[in-house]
């Protein structure tokens, strides 16, 4: 099992939800559960894949356009 966790809100943005999104993902590596993250981020300037343990990390820039942004 590879789960994909798709968020708006994980660091580095700040805020409660940001801080839960990392925690969960953390607890699910942890645990020997390999996730994908693929973060939406309005300070990305690219689309950017770094390698983290029990997972890969891909930051998205985030767009004005919904519909785009899920295409993404």
């Amino acid at each position: 099992m590879r789960l994909l966790w798709l968020t708006q809100n994980h660091p580095p943005r700040r805020g409660g939800m940001a801080e839960s999104s990392d925690r969960i993902v953390s607890s699910l590596r942890q645990a020997a559960i390999p996730v994908d993250l693929v973060h939406f981020d309005s300070g990305a300037s690219s689309l950017t894949r770094e390698e983290q343990g029990g997972g890969l990390c891909w930051r998205c820039p985030e767009t004005n356009d919904p519909e785009h942004l899920v295409n993404l």
